[in-house]
């Protein structure tokens, strides 16, 4: 397969910088073959790129014939790059809204995740509804009287800005508001939950594929009455969800034989090994 001057360089400089697939780093050497049959590459949603390392290291398995490059970069960014040819998969944290959606790209779900809230075992909460959820972290809930707690100052704990989980509370439980400014911004999932389980008035979020890593003592509520679990994201039950989705194009190839692997028993069983919830 002929691949323009321009996808290579990428593909090259992805490499140059160490991307990583499934553990082992693909070197020049890889990529700098004679004549290479067939290449795909995988870029977008930061939180979806463990999963496709994974997914990839299986895949290669399968068909070394196939040199795989994967990077993050952004759900919107991989997909223009997608739509431009400079990619063959667009990896999406999110559905295509109705002006992305075209003839050009397919999107298929391969996985679920959710995003918890937390809060201190020592706080008298065992649920909020969403509304309440959306106040507290927009910063219009400051005591937790308000939400039916001891009268005190509510602390919001956050992950920093860009973390896809921080995203998410943003774009999708504050409909595109910030997150209040006086949040104590934390760089990993475990400073979250450690915090947290320090500070008997803290509150905090921390997704579903992070939560065996948490060796902090914490609560997590149930929301609208509903706590989370497999049954209740897959149902659409539990409200604060997200979907994984791989954006590929209509084109016959590695890309579709991809895809085709992610939704099989055995891609979906890699889905539950890095913790996301499968779909099927």
């Amino acid at each position: 397969m002929h691949v323009p001057m321009s996808r290579r360089a990428a593909l090259l400089a992805l490499a140059a910088t160490g991307v990583v697939v499934g553990g082992a780093a693909i070197g020049w050497r890889r990529l700098h073959r004679p004549a290479p049959r067939k290449e795909l590459l995988i870029a977008g949603a930061s939180a979806m790129v463990g999963l496709n390392e994974a997914l990839a290291k299986e895949f290669s398995r399968l068909h070394p014939d196939v040199d795989i490059v994967v990077d993050k970069g952004g759900s919107l960014p991989a997909l223009l790059a997608l739509k431009r040819g400079a990619i063959d998969l667009a990896a999406m944290s999110r559905d295509l809204t109705v002006l992305e959606d075209d003839l050009r790209v397919r999107n298929f779900m391969i996985a679920r995740n959710e995003i918890s809230i937390l809060v201190n075992k020592a706080l008298p909460l065992k649920a909020l509804s969403s509304q309440q959820v959306r106040s507290v972290f927009a910063g219009e809930v400051t005591n937790w009287k308000q939400v039916g707690g001891p009268d005190a100052a509510v602390h919001v704990i956050s992950r920093t800005d860009g973390s896809s989980s921080r995203l998410f509370i943003e774009d999708v439980v504050l409909d595109g508001r910030d997150i209040v400014p006086t949040a104590q911004e934390m760089q990993t999932h475990q400073e979250v939950a450690q915090r947290v389980a320090a500070d008997p008035l803290a509150i905090g979020f921390i997704a579903l594929n992070y939560q065996h890593d948490v060796t902090a003592t914490v609560k997590y509520l149930e929301i609208d009455g509903v706590a989370a679990s497999r049954e209740t994201i897959l149902s659409g039950r539990y409200p604060f969800m997200e979907s994984f989705y791989l954006v590929g194009t209509r084109k016959e190839g590695p890309a579709h034989d991809f895809i085709a692997f992610a939704l099989s028993p055995a891609g979906q069983k890699i889905v539950a090994q890095r913790f996301f919830i499968p779909i099927g």
